[in-house]
């Protein structure tokens, strides 16, 4: 004897559940989303770590060793929408170069261009 239940899931389907056999031509139905199941899917902004380290590195450009660190880190996570490290080499180096040089606003004028690459995706006007 089989028993048809329905389990909350991502795609909400029902499944056949059978005793030790396994049923030779399983059936399976598909089960009405009810309003409750969906009430607590809720899409919002999530909190992003690389956001938080380009605000660090806003708040922080006259200590030239904690923007390196937080460069550092910011090369290691990858922005899918440029098939690139978020802060690649070449941009970490300009930015050091010009806090070197004490041109600050020019080094977070590139923190900025950076940071709206890897925050907007292609085609929205956020």
């Amino acid at each position: 004897m089989a028993v048809i239940s329905c389990f909350p899931a991502a795609h909400f389907t029902c499944r056949l559940l059978s005793t030790w056999k396994p049923s030779p031509s399983p059936k399976i139905a598909v089960c009405p989303i009810r309003p409750r199941q969906r009430r607590g899917l809720k899409f919002r902004r999530r909190d992003d770590y690389a956001v938080e380290l380009f605000r660090e590195a806003q708040a922080n450009l006259g200590d030239l060793r904690r923007v390196d660190r937080i460069l550092l880190e910011l090369g290691r996570f990858y922005n899918p929408y440029i098939n690139a490290p978020i802060v690649d080499l070449a941009t970490r180096r300009r930015v050091l170069e010009l806090l070197e040089r004490a041109e600050v606003s020019e080094a977070s004028q590139i923190l900025d261009e950076r940071l709206t690459l890897y925050s907007q995706a292609p085609g929205t006007d956020d």
